[in-house]
């Protein structure tokens, strides 16, 4: 049996504490490009795996912006 890492209640409200990340609304998680200059770089490997989570199990879309 294996144990979920995360739920989206759970992972949204670490991305929420991101600044390179915004939750928007219609389920579009907005994160800053890495070649921004705005960029705080405060998504490390948890914060994608959180992404990568919303992204592919509860249909949330990935958009990357230059600044917010």
């Amino acid at each position: 049996m294996s144990h979920l890492k995360h739920t989206p209640f759970t992972a949204l409200a670490s991305l929420k504490r991101k600044r390179d990340c915004q939750i928007l609304p219609g389920g579009v998680i907005a994160v800053i490009s890495p070649k921004s200059p705005h960029r705080a770089g405060d998504l490390g490997n948890g914060s994608w795996g959180r992404i990568d989570y919303l992204v592919k199990v509860a249909g949330f879309r990935l958009q990357r912006v230059w600044k917010f």
